[in-house]
């Protein structure tokens, strides 16, 4: 194989991750009962503020999704009835 010294040293590499990952979630300790959860804030994310052109960005990413869609469907539905009606 042309690569195979990289090759070898990529999937050496990903089994080391995948070893560090099983040693990090033995460490973690395992909730029995429910007196032993955290609270919910620390569960739940915190809200993240919005900069300010991201809700105008939002909406026309939004826009270029949903109204060439619509265009199509409403195209679909006009040619179906053209055809069916013969008009």
């Amino acid at each position: 194989m042309l690569l195979q010294r990289k090759v070898k040293r990529a999937f050496d590499w990903q089994k080391e991750q995948v070893r560090q990952r099983e040693a990090e979630s033995k460490k973690k300790p395992e909730y029995e009962t429910s007196d032993e959860l955290p609270p919910m804030e620390d569960l739940v994310e915190k809200d993240i503020a919005l900069e300010k052109g991201d809700l105008r960005a939002m909406i026309i990413s939004a826009l270029i999704t949903i109204v060439p869609a619509c265009i199509l469907a409403l195209l679909f539905i006009v040619l179906v009835v053209w055809f069916a009606f013969g008009l």
